[in-house]
């Protein structure tokens, strides 16, 4: 029996990359975001005209956060429009879609230390925020589509550009220098590696619907980062600071931590704590 034939859209980011390298049983195709551009809608059809896939897993999205407040059109183009017409497509060629979301569809004033699940009100502060909601309402509008969304957070790998290998980077290079992070921002920070493997579940199992999927627990940029370089063995001068005093153009959400209830109540939940995704991470 052939094997199902997989799209991977957004290869040369890090969880394109990952999926590349971790989905099993499977036939894969993938293209980066320059060869599949979402905001080109005529080339989208006809790309996925020619591949025929019978899964898609969305990876490629706009999310340069503070650069979408200055083109707007740019992000809600490639997250919104472009993840619309993708669903479109899926559903008139009964193609499974798996499609990667954001914390920022929240509005991030939930008591601290309490956890967005699902059914959560989503509020969006940003014009990314407000993009993937977007493209998360054209998914779920399209009928006869079968689909999972699975909202994630705080992502980092060993390559591409994330907190960690910022943070890494900079100690490395001077390790007197002093660096300020966030301390008063709170998520759960998750390995792509771990967030691949649960991918992997959702399409085995064909999950249908919106799922949150981040590593458990919660902590600060700070914590996290303190954690990390701990744990790599680096030593450097990390100092607390608060969101006032690292202003950024878009505002970024105080509480993002997500709880992954429904791939609990499915019992299909692959994530460890987030400490120890960090450790397993470090140790690969």
């Amino acid at each position: 029996m052939p094997r199902h034939k997989i799209f991977v859209t957004g290869d040369s980011g890090q969880l394109g990359s990952q999926i590349m390298a971790s989905l099993q049983g499977y036939q894969l195709i993938s293209a980066s975001s320059h060869d599949f551009d979402l905001a080109n809608l005529r080339a989208l059809s006809e790309k996925l005209d020619s591949i025929r896939p019978d899964i898609v897993v969305n990876c490629a999205a706009y999310t340069a956060v503070d650069q979408a407040e200055q083109e707007p059109e740019r992000a809600h183009a490639v997250n919104a429009d472009g993840v619309g017409v993708l669903a479109q497509w899926c559903a008139h060629n009964e193609c499974y879609l798996a499609h990667i979301s954001t914390d920022y569809v929240f509005s991030g004033s939930k008591p601290l230390f309490e956890c967005y699940s699902e059914g959560d009100a989503t509020k969006p502060q940003t014009v990314y925020g407000k993009s993937k909601l977007q493209g998360e309402t054209n998914i779920a509008s399209v009928e006869g589509l079968n689909y999972c969304i699975l909202r994630t957070a705080w992502l980092y790998s060993a390559s591409g550009e994330n907190f960690l290998n910022k943070i890494r980077n900079l100690a490395e290079s001077d390790p007197s220098r002093e660096l300020k992070i966030v301390h008063d921002q709170y998520g759960s920070p998750t390995p792509v590696r771990a967030l691949a493997r649960q991918i992997q579940v959702a399409v085995d199992e064909k999950l249908h619907g919106l799922y949150h999927a981040s590593a458990g627990g919660y902590c600060s940029w700070f914590d996290f980062a303190s954690a990390a370089m701990q744990q790599f063995g680096i030593e450097c001068n990390l100092k607390p600071c608060s969101s006032e005093e690292y202003p950024t153009l878009a505002q970024r959400p105080k509480n993002s931590i997500l709880c992954n209830r429904r791939l609990a109540d499915n019992k299909l939940d692959t994530f460890l704590n987030w400490q120890d995704e960090l450790a397993a991470f470090s140790n690969a």
